[in-house]
């Protein structure tokens, strides 16, 4: 991120949002032999500038020098000004080249913290967060939802990417995570600041996350959806008069598996 190679990829993001022809920076895709834009990427409206996951932490001399306080940043956000740097001089210079569209970037992992200098309109951002799984970890979701409330004052509203998911300690096969009120409760408490959210969900039973996205779909429709009532229309509506006992048992489910999974599971060698 500290070498020459930055100004062939500005020159990519020029292209392409200047409308050239992909052979015009050798752009090639698929086995055609043929230069194209990726399929994905025809309206020539937004770049991605996300660096790759699991990044890895370059020791050149160059890099090294632009980390915050080297290994010493108490938050791990090292590549913060390094990474959103590069982002906004990427977007003044399209502004001042007269270029329409807009780069896009998460706030994600050691470049997730809102830098101290301002971000150009044509940046728009998505913050990566824990989501619903947080609700019963109070200091969690209001660090969390604090970080999202400011990141939305510095370039306007952002959406999410949050990890309702049965992954890492969590992926027990046959465990429940049905937890369709946390959804509700999570979803509602950011929507004053994202326009958007994603829910990476993973899961070895989809019957465990129907309620979760049911609920998730009308909130994101309508944040001041009354979730206890979608909820008590669905039992009604789907299981008649088992619906009392048939509430119960989700509730219990939900309750189990966030206050003794969620946050305390370790697992056994």
């Amino acid at each position: 991120f500290s070498s020459d190679v930055m100004e062939e990829w500005y020159r990519d993001i020029r292209s392409y949002l200047s409308g050239e022809d992909a052979s015009v920076r050798r752009i090639h895709v698929g086995w055609n032999g043929q230069w194209d834009w990726p399929t994905a990427c025809k309206d020539r409206k937004y770049v991605d500038v996300m660096p790759n996951d699991s990044q890895y932490k370059c020791q050149c001399a160059k890099c090294r020098a632009a980390y915050t306080e080297l290994d010493r940043d108490p938050t791990g956000n090292f590549f913060t000004e390094l990474v959103w740097g590069y982002t906004r001089d990427f977007a003044n210079r399209l502004i001042a080249e007269g270029i329409p569209g807009y780069l896009t970037q998460m706030a994600y992992a050691q470049y997730s913290r809102v830098p101290d200098f301002d971000l150009p309109t044509n940046v728009l951002v998505m913050v990566a967060k824990t989501g619903p799984f947080s609700v019963r970890q109070p200091e969690q979701l209001a660090a969390d939802n604090a970080e999202i409330r400011k990141w939305s004052e510095k370039v306007g509203k952002v959406w999410i990417w949050t990890y309702p998911t049965k992954v890492s300690k969590l992926d027990i096969a046959g465990v429940p995570s049905m937890a369709p009120r946390a959804w509700g409760d999570y979803y509602r408490s950011v929507a004053p600041d994202v326009f958007g959210a994603f829910a990476e969900s993973e899961c070895d039973r989809f019957f465990f996350n129907h309620l979760n996205y049911y609920v998730f779909s009308k909130v994101c429709w309508d944040p001041s959806t009354d979730v206890d009532a979608l909820l008590d229309e669905y039992y009604a509506r789907c299981y008649g008069t088992a619906a009392p006992e048939a509430k119960l048992f989700c509730e219990e489910l939900e309750d189990k598996f966030l206050d003794e999974m969620v946050g305390a599971t370790e697992m056994a060698e």
